[in-house]
């Protein structure tokens, strides 16, 4: 009896760590808090522009149309350069659900289905933190961003959006 006891100790060892594994991944996949982890803080978000460009605000509507490669040029004749948070920060999740309204994979699909109409030439660049957008827009004139609102300084300009800045009551970005 001892012999077969031993000999099921392994497949009843691979049976829990599966059950634990695929619990926890039910977990994860339902958005379910998981070992004690709170949910992650939703961030204001500030959009913002190099200190020369002379635009204070913008609606949702002309941030859509922006941040979406359909208003290409400035009213200066300057063309856009959009700049966007990179895929780990908190800053793209509220840019891709409150102004592009789609998931990821349906923001790049959009794209190249635009490339490959010949309606853009290529896709926003990309930045990998707060502090790399700031210093990219302070750099380019021409440059407009999104980014954490706490990550802005005094050498770039904070766009006002639907005439609220990020902090303000019903700011949309956040």
């Amino acid at each position: 009896m001892v012999y077969r006891q031993r000999a099921f100790r392994p497949l009843h060892r691979a049976l829990v760590l599966a059950t634990v594994a695929v619990a926890g991944l039910l977990a994860l996949s339902n958005g379910l808090r998981v070992f004690g982890e709170e949910p992650p803080e939703r961030v204001a978000v500030a959009i913002i522009v190099n200190s020369e460009n002379v635009v204070s605000g913008l609606t949702m509507p002309e941030l859509r149309a922006l941040f979406n490669l359909k208003t290409r040029f400035w009213l200066s004749g300057m063309p856009v350069q959009v700049i966007l948070p990179g895929k780990q920060l908190q800053e793209r999740a509220v840019m891709l659900e409150q102004v592009y309204r789609m998931s990821a994979t349906e923001l790049a699909e959009s794209w190249r289905q635009r490339i490959f109409a010949g309606e853009i030439h290529t896709v926003p660049t990309g930045a990998p933190s707060s502090q790399a957008l700031v210093r990219m827009v302070e750099n380019n004139r021409a440059a407009i961003a999104a980014v954490r609102a706490s990550a802005v300084t005094d050498k770039v300009h904070v766009v006002r959006i639907e005439g609220k800045l990020p902090g303000e009551p019903d700011y949309p970005l956040q």
